[in-house]
């Protein structure tokens, strides 16, 4: 329906392609810094939305409660889409995404690790959805923000593309950790734990750069 009824407010002037304006974004610091962040984060945080009904099960959870965690996590991400647009306004984009990507390596590593019920099953959940919303509903608007007007449809490209080989590798790779592990789930979740946070870490660092060294600016 969006592409029945919109049009580009602008006329259209395409330029030829180029692989060059591929290679050009990487070679700002912020924006590789942002990218470098948001591969790691996805990588970890795919691991959890995985694993954790398999994971849940074989700690004793009843099966028919576990297959419904995934949807807990998919329905509290609500609130982190729906709460990350207000943050943005007040805070800027980045110190949002920030905010609410470091919680969510801290609560796969303090949370998941040692959850062994429902309850504890249910709240890391719940909480990991909300920072997972958020983090999703967040990544468009930190490009935009570190991107000149012209090329923000090639770097949001871009960004999304090199995120995508993450996601794509994360779930394989996170099981071959379970198997080298002898089945055991504290090394995959240490892993996805700390991947979210060196994420996080990341795009601090571009924010950092970005402001020129000023951890309080909005942006």
């Amino acid at each position: 329906m969006t592409n029945l009824t919109v049009k580009s407010r602008i006329s259209l002037n395409p330029s030829p392609f180029s692989i060059k304006d591929y290679i050009v974004p990487f070679k700002r610091i912020d924006f590789l810094l942002t990218s470098f962040g948001n591969v790691c984060f996805a990588f970890g945080s795919f691991v959890p939305i995985t694993y954790l009904v398999v994971q849940a099960v074989s700690i004793g959870i009843d099966r028919r409660f576990a297959q419904y965690l995934v949807a807990i996590v998919n329905g509290s991400s609500t609130v982190g889409r729906l709460g990350a647009g207000v943050l943005v306004d007040v805070y800027g984009p980045f110190n949002a995404w920030i905010a609410l990507t470091y919680p969510a390596g801290i609560l796969i590593l303090s949370l998941w690790i040692p959850a062994t019920n429902d309850a504890s099953i249910i709240a890391f959940a719940s909480l990991f959805g909300i920072c997972f919303g958020a983090y999703a509903a967040i990544q468009p608007a930190l490009v935009a923000q570190i991107t000149p007007i012209a090329d923000i449809g090639i770097c949001t490209g871009l960004y999304f593309a090199v995120s995508s080989f993450s996601q794509l590798v994360s779930g394989p790779i996170a099981g071959h950790t379970l198997e080298a592990s002898g089945g055991s789930y504290l090394e995959m979740k240490i892993m996805a734990g700390f991947l979210c946070l060196a994420g996080a870490t990341s795009v601090l660092g571009a924010k950092l750069y970005a402001t020129g060294y000023k951890p309080m600016a909005k942006f």
